[in-house]
């Protein structure tokens, strides 16, 4: 039924009794029903009481046998091309062994299915004839439809000032009578720049025909240009809109600053965020020509990239562009260093490239950063994890440092056993003077391979100021480091040595084991533990 609109349509049918004493006639078993149609319209499809009459022509008529049966007679009407299902206005009555006729004319009264409008068969004919007639303009661009009255306008794209682009319009009529194209001229622009170089050839279009026009966009500026077409015509919308829009373009070189997948505009900026003192971060930046012709890149005091502005020095070049120019689309980069020494917040410098373009000649962008102090969890300056931050410098230091896994020993004893080492604190900041009070001692006994003989003689990093460490320093390593999973400290149980003297056969202890408990203990010096340097700054 959905592929037969139905229309609000009501028809009425003149019925002409089927069963007066003249023209009955009577048949003993059968019934038959006679559809006559007088009207000035085809009848399709006719069907009563599941018996089919097909079609009935204008002057024919259909006789069928029939169930005695009390039902109205369906068929479908063509109006401008759908057809359109109806029924009789009131019940037919066929009973056993009578005949009956039904006879159409233009003023019988039918009823559309689907709406329910009742009227007689010419006037609805005529009202739905007129309501169904319509011309629709549909308007694409290789067969992408155009709405009218579109917000998004037809982009022309980016043309090459004093060239220009040409797009082909389809108008297509997909309505059910001609569509006029009335409009002087015909196919209107707003925008000198958008001209129509071709109008349509045909100005009436048949349903299921189309036409052609053809747009020029031709900038004259290096700017973005606008404009709205229009089209009239006797179609449902009689006035058709829709907007265009280009951008003209002037060959020239042009320079885009990114870092990653970001861009960093003319005079914006870049944030290193927070570094560590004493810590470098290096960031890559890259230099696009973005233009058409290319991009050339002026040395000033022999660099193509310079710094202005870089007051405290924390900021530094070491890695200049490698090509002095950029073919369009091509690239290069250079690598700038931000080295915070001091604590504090904005520290900027300027970059400055001197290039050809027409709208930055110098192209410059702000480089940001901070600084800030260690906090305990860091990686020191000897690659080791700080475990402690007394909160200021005093006494030659501030923090405390433990040196990293490759640097433990394993198995050592601490040595001096039956010998009192006199003078051994367990306090935080001993661990030093304790390594060196236990050095003389080793020394007088001749002994070698200790603990603190190992610490004091390890390098790394450069770094040579190591020491073993105290009671309550290797405490804040069980605390700050071991229970956080940092540093690479043993949670198996195993024992670490401390600088501090428990007693002339025992030194102190400690270890740490999983689940996290940490437990202090004094050991035999003869026994073989674990040793981890650290170092005061």
């Amino acid at each position: 039924m959905k592929n037969k609109l139905i229309l609000f349509i009501v028809f009425t049918i003149f019925l002409i009794s089927c069963g007066n004493d003249e023209t009955q006639q009577t048949i003993e078993n059968d019934t038959f029903l006679k559809i006559s149609n007088l009207s000035g319209y085809d009848l399709l499809n006719v069907e009563f009481s599941s018996t089919d009459f097909d079609t009935i022509i204008i002057g024919r008529d259909s006789k069928r046998k029939v169930n005695a049966d009390t039902k109205p007679v369906y068929f479908y009407l063509n109006i401008v091309g759908i057809n359109i299902q109806c029924r009789t206005n009131e019940m037919v009555t066929c009973e056993k062994g009578i005949e009956k006729e039904l006879i159409f004319t233009n003023y019988s009264l039918i009823t559309v299915i689907e709406s329910g409008r009742t009227d007689t068969i010419k006037n609805i004919f005529d009202l739905l004839s007129v309501e169904m007639s319509n011309s629709i303009l549909v308007l694409s661009i290789d067969d992408i439809v155009i709405e009218n009255n579109s917000i998004t306008s037809v982009d022309f794209g980016v043309v090459e000032v004093e060239s220009n682009k040409a797009i082909v319009f389809t108008i297509k009529n997909t309505g059910n009578i001609p569509l006029v194209l009335n409009g002087n001229p015909i196919i209107e622009s707003s925008n000198a720049s958008f001209s129509v170089i071709s109008q349509p050839l045909i100005t009436t279009i048949n349903p299921g025909a189309n036409t052609n026009f053809i747009l020029r966009y031709t900038p004259s500026a290096d700017k973005e240009d606008m404009g709205v077409i229009t089209i009239v015509s006797n179609s449902s919308n009689a006035l058709f809109i829709f907007n265009i829009k280009g951008t003209g373009c002037v060959k020239k070189p042009r320079i885009s600053i990114r870092q990653g997948f970001t861009t960093i505009n003319a005079h914006g900026e870049y944030d290193f965020g927070t570094i560590l003192i004493n810590k470098t971060s290096d960031v890559t930046f890259t230099i696009v020509n973005s233009g058409e012709l290319d991009l050339v890149i002026t040395s000033v005091n022999n660099n193509r990239i310079n710094l202005e502005n870089n007051t405290e020095g924390y900021f530094s070049i070491i890695q200049q562009p490698f090509a002095p120019s950029l073919a369009p689309s091509n690239s290069t980069s250079f690598i700038i260093r931000f080295s915070p020494i001091t604590i504090g917040s904005n520290f900027s410098a300027t970059i400055q490239i001197k290039v050809n373009t027409p709208e930055n000649e110098d192209f410059s962008f702000i480089l940001k950063g901070n600084g800030r102090n260690y906090i305990v969890g860091d990686r020191g300056p000897a690659s080791g994890y700080i475990f402690y931050d007394k909160g200021l410098f005093s006494n030659g230091w501030r923090y405390l440092e433990a040196a990293p896994l490759e640097t433990e020993f394993n198995a050592v004893q601490w040595g001096t056993f039956n010998t009192d080492v006199i003078g051994t604190g367990v306090a935080i900041g001993t661990g030093k003077q304790n390594t060196e009070i236990i050095l003389e001692q080793l020394q007088l006994l001749g002994e070698s391979g200790r603990a603190a003989q190992l610490c004091a003689n390890l390098n790394f990093e450069g770094f040579n100021d190591w020491f073993l460490p105290s009671k309550d320093e290797l405490n804040l390593i069980c605390n700050n480091l071991i229970t956080k999973g940092l540093g690479g400290f043993s949670s198996d149980g195993s024992y670490y040595w401390s600088s501090s003297q428990y007693s002339n056969r025992e030194a102190y202890t400690y270890r740490a084991s999983s689940p996290v408990s940490i437990y202090s203990h004094s050991y035999s010096k003869t026994y073989g533990c674990k040793v981890r340097a650290v170092r005061a700054f």
